[in-house]
């Protein structure tokens, strides 16, 4: 159910400017404004003014979310040829994770967009990343399919996503380290060599042995970094390929 965002704002020149702004982000001129409205009104400003406002964002975000899914399904299933499914899931959860979504959404500027009653009126960080959810699903409804796929790969993915260098910074180096030492029968051993640093700043150093001879050494605030940081390094030395 759509509603009139109008009652939300004093005057119908407010609501002009409002709707500017959301075209100013876009780039282009939605056909039915009120999608977008409702993307970018949460649920606690409809709560407070249940009176004034009909529905908020979730059912949006919800649709949106999906259709995100299908278009990242879509750019990994073609660019990575070679991946299995499981890989391809990992793949598309890497890009499309929250922390992601928040981060694109705040550059977007998207949060000067959203409508709510927050404490202290402070915008929680998840409620940036809902918010490109429901855009998406607001684009989708607005203008089909086949333009939203391709707005969202051009203007957001490809725009603010850096795919392989994602995919480098969360690849997981100690699992293929260990697959490759059970393929090929090797040992694997970590061995933590020292720190540095005071003790709120610490930084642990960490060799890995491979059947006894140092591989690889790491440097990290922890050592489960330290140890990612060592395999890293190790895959690399040894020229060891993606293994999941």
């Amino acid at each position: 159910m759509l509603y009139n965002l109008l009652k939300v704002f004093k005057t119908d020149k407010e609501h002009k400017i409002y709707r500017k702004k959301i075209e100013n982000i876009l780039g282009f001129k939605p056909v039915n404004y009120a999608y977008y409205e409702m993307a970018f009104l949460h649920s606690s400003a409809s709560s407070s003014q249940k009176k004034n406002i009909n529905g908020h964002n979730e059912r949006l975000e919800f649709l949106g979310d999906s259709v995100l899914d299908l278009i990242v399904a879509d750019i990994v299933y073609q660019q990575f040829p070679d991946k299995k499914e499981g890989e391809l899931t990992r793949t598309r959860a890497i890009i499309v994770n929250r922390s992601q979504l928040n981060q694109i959404a705040e550059t977007l500027g998207l949060d000067k967009l959203i409508i709510g009653n927050f404490v202290r009126n402070v915008l929680p960080e998840d409620v940036k990343g809902n918010a490109l959810e429901a855009l998406v699903g607001a684009i989708y409804l607005d203008k089909g399919f086949q333009f939203c796929q391709n707005y969202i790969q051009k203007n957001i993915l490809n725009k603010h996503l850096n795919f392989q260098e994602l995919l480098t910074e969360n690849r997981d180096y100690k699992s293929e380290l260990f697959m490759w030492a059970q393929r090929n029968k090797k040992s694997i051993r970590f061995e933590t060599v020292g720190d540095k640093g005071s003790a709120t700043k610490k930084r642990y150093i960490i060799n890995i042995l491979i059947n006894g001879k140092v591989s690889g050494t790491g440097e990290g605030v922890s050592k489960k970094k330290a140890e990612h940081m060592a395999s890293k390094n190790a895959c690399h030395k040894l020229n060891i390929n993606r293994q999941i």
